[in-house]
């Protein structure tokens, strides 16, 4: 009887026990999250032209919080994902558009919106667009102030047949280029060049950098930057492979030419003339050069050593008054200059042992004129070993 009392209260303190553990489950349970999952809306196309478009995206449902980041994805084939090409937008919001440039001509494209959150990537729907083919200027084209250059955008020309000249008509009148950023191809026919399809900046006082020239892939011709003394930069000069000819003279505000750095060909020649730049760095790609290389009055130019990789310069080499310079060593690996070598009134220049290889060769087809310098050595002096002081 005492064992089955005993066995009655075991139970019941059970069953308390129980119910009292049920009790706290249910104080503990958790509501679902009831928000909307985390979407991305793709953005309609716009602004399309050659070379860009725009588009973007809308987020809405879920924790913004969780979003690591946000942009668009795109590629010439279906289905685009953060493997292809990508565009981030770092700002804070939930709506958002970005211009994807350095697109190709006449070609079809598929874009989607994005976020990334810290468990995943989430695609928008897929839009595709085809750019533009080119909008043509016959002729060479002439600005002498800023509101012809700002109306230009909206004529969507990229391609020019006979150049660029950009010559204020009024001291300060032109201050950017930024209308000119549809311009892609200069000259006519890329598989018949002419070598005289040039684009000529001159005589602009308050032009400080060259943004708005920056999409352009080809010149049929050379680039000539002339006095604009408030020109600082070159950062955004057209990244071509090849000139016919490069001139840039009268930039006292000029430090720095490091962008010219895809250039490997210069057909005709190379001038620098008084300008502020230390170094050549810029050049160091050029092989050869058709024509004559001149550089003078750069009077903070201390070395030309990023001409190291130049080997030939069919016609003249002047390199003269550049009053900070010290040795030649950028020229050991020049072998033939096919005209005058000429090195005078360079006021701190004492070694010429990096022309050794170039004389030693007999490589200079005319005159050979070393004058005025701090040390001017004969060939035969070079020939010696006294090539510096």
């Amino acid at each position: 009887m005492k064992k089955q009392i005993y066995r009655i209260a075991t139970l019941f303190l059970v069953l308390i026990t129980l119910s009292s553990c049920s009790g706290d489950d249910s104080s503990n349970e958790t509501t679902p999250d009831e928000s909307p999952n985390l979407t991305i809306t793709t953005i309609p196309i716009n602004n399309i032209t050659q070379i860009k478009a725009s588009s973007g995206g809308e987020i809405s449902g879920g924790d913004n919080e969780t979003i690591v980041s946000k942009g668009v994805v795109w590629s010439t084939n279906e289905n685009p994902t953060l493997n292809d090409n990508s565009i981030e937008d770092t700002a804070n919001n939930s709506s958002f558009t970005i211009t994807i440039t350095g697109l190709e001509l006449l070609t079809t494209y598929y874009l989607r919106a994005y976020i990334k959150t810290t468990n995943e990537t989430i695609y928008g729907n897929e839009i595709s667009f085809s750019t533009l083919d080119h909008v043509v200027f016959n002729g060479l084209l002439a600005f002498a102030t800023q509101a012809g250059i700002d109306g230009f955008i909206d004529s969507g020309v990229s391609k020019i047949t006979y150049g660029i000249r950009i010559e204020e008509n009024e001291p300060g009148n032109i201050t950017n280029l930024d209308g000119l950023e549809n311009l892609i191809f200069i000259g006519d026919d890329e598989s018949n060049p002419q070598n005289d399809r040039n684009i000529i900046i001159t005589n602009n006082s308050n032009l400080t950098n060259l943004s708005g020239l920056q999409n352009i892939n080809y010149i049929d011709g050379s680039i000539g930057i002339n006095n604009n003394p408030e020109l600082n930069s070159i950062e955004n000069i057209p990244q071509v492979t090849k000139l016919f000819g490069l001139g840039l003279s009268d930039l006292p505000s000029l430090s720095n030419i490091e962008p010219l750095s895809n250039l490997g060909s210069l057909g005709e020649s190379l001038s620098i003339r008084n300008t502020g730049i230390q170094s050549l760095a810029g050049l160091q790609n050029i092989i050869t050069i058709g024509g004559f290389l001149h550089i003078k009055e750069n009077n903070s130019l201390i070395n030309i050593d990023p001409l190291s990789n130049l080997s030939s310069v069919n016609d003249f080499v002047i390199i003269s008054e550049n009053n900070q310079l010290v040795n030649l060593d950028g020229f050991g690996n020049l072998q033939y200059v096919g005209t005058s070598f000429v090195i005078d009134y360079n006021n701190s220049l004492t070694d010429f042992c990096g022309i050794t290889t170039l004389v030693t060769n007999n490589g200079i087809g005319g005159s050979f004129i070393i004058s005025d310098n701090e040390y001017n050595p004969t060939q035969q002096d070079i020939l010696d070993g006294n090539c510096s002081l």
